[in-house]
């Protein structure tokens, strides 16, 4: 079996299984603290929605809105509003171009002995907007929403930021991730990747140490790696002690996985407090808040 298919097969598995575990946890699970003496006049003096600004009525009157996993009070919501935020027991898997590439691969993998109910979202004939895994799942392109390069994303976001306990603050998952502080400012830019070196699962063996320059060549924009890109790759193979290609390739991949994160629930937070829009009930960024985003 082709080695990719094998890999998504092993995707699948996982975040099914993450989906399933999840679901359990939100469900199970409803704890609400006493309100400190501040919460409670904050909530009390509150006449109308935080959310949607709307004043109460009788008939949407007002709520607690509280973190079920924590029971930390939240907000004063209608009781409208309230309801919309409802844990969703579909889990967002999100990937940055995923309808371009990732989804493609993905729908290449699908069998019945993993999933028994798949519904694609077209973007084109092509291209796949979405895909929703036995109403548990739903895989999620991330550039659908913010449509610019991880790369532009992450440097917006770090807004020409270099000190390391301020990017600890703006990159939170990066530095739980990696514990030391000091490595932010090299993590946080733009890290080069020899994607053409990865032809062959042996270059994952314990053996196989940091390829050299030439590796790190473009052949598809037909680009060569520059001495300073590839002495970037040198110094975060020495800062984060790697002792093998595959242990930094997994760095790469993390820091990746965790910026992407980071940008998306900051966008994520943006659309709720500034627009009042759940972005992650959509596929895409809906054509209103596009406009109010310009």
């Amino acid at each position: 079996m082709n080695i990719i298919l094998v890999q998504v097969e092993h995707f699948l598995r996982r975040i099914l299984k993450l989906a399933d575990e999840c679901n359990e946890k939100i469900s199970s699970t409803n704890i609400q603290l006493p309100p400190t003496d501040e919460e409670k006049q904050k909530h009390e003096n509150s006449t109308a929605c935080e959310y949607c600004k709307t004043e109460y009525t009788e008939l949407n009157h007002k709520t607690y809105h509280h973190a079920h996993q924590s029971g930390r009070y939240l907000a004063s919501l209608c009781n409208n509003c309230n309801l919309l935020c409802k844990p969703r027991l579909q889990l967002p898997v999100l990937a940055h171009n995923s309808s371009r590439f990732d989804n493609k691969l993905i729908v290449r993998g699908l069998t019945e002995k993993i999933v028994k109910n798949v519904q694609i979202i077209p973007k084109s004939n092509s291209n796949f907007l979405g895909i929703v895994l036995d109403s548990k799942v739903r895989l999620m392109d991330s550039f659908q929403f913010m449509d610019a390069s991880l790369e532009k994303l992450t440097e917006n976001l770090r807004n020409k930021e270099d000190d390391p306990e301020k990017l600890a603050q703006i990159f939170p998952y990066l530095a739980d991730h990696f514990k030391n502080n000091q490595h932010l400012p090299l993590l946080c830019s733009k890290l080069p990747f020899p994607y053409e070196f990865m032809s062959d699962p042996s270059v994952f063996e314990p053996d196989v140490q940091l390829p050299p320059q030439s590796a790190f060549n473009n052949k598809l924009k037909n680009q060569d790696c520059s001495l300073d890109d590839y002495n970037i790759a040198v110094k975060v193979y020495e800062e984060l002690k790697c002792e093998s290609f595959h242990q930094f390739e997994m760095a790469y991949q993390a820091v990746d996985v965790l910026t992407l994160s980071q940008v998306f629930e900051h966008f994520r937070k943006k659309c709720m407090e500034e627009h009042i829009i759940l972005i992650l009930s959509t596929f895409g960024q809906p054509q209103d808040l596009h406009f109010k985003l310009l």
